[in-house]
């Protein structure tokens, strides 16, 4: 749902963090998001690094790469808690 609060926080770390917009998109790989949205109905996005050498003989992904994923994350988590904050009365 590209209205979901994790969506459109993770949208905005990844403006933040890296300059890009991105559109929201289904996937259908499988990973452990399948899990927590099936079975805990826990929000849940992903983001990729360059998938260019997925499941090749010498599979690597970038440094840079690494850091700027982790970066999105925080950042996501941080606006994902912080909204979810507003929500609750205080």
């Amino acid at each position: 749902d590209p209205e979901a609060q994790i969506v459109r926080s993770m949208l905005k770390a990844w403006h933040e963090v890296a300059g890009l917009t991105l559109n929201a998109k289904g996937h259908t790989s499988v990973n452990d998001a399948c899990r927590l949205v099936a079975i805990g109905k826990i929000p849940t996005v992903t983001c990729a690094f360059d998938t260019s050498t997925a499941h090749a003989d010498h599979e690597y992904v970038n440094l840079s790469q690494m850091e700027r994923s982790c970066r999105v994350a925080l950042a996501t988590a941080v606006d994902y808690l912080e909204a979810s904050n507003k929500e609750i009365p205080q």
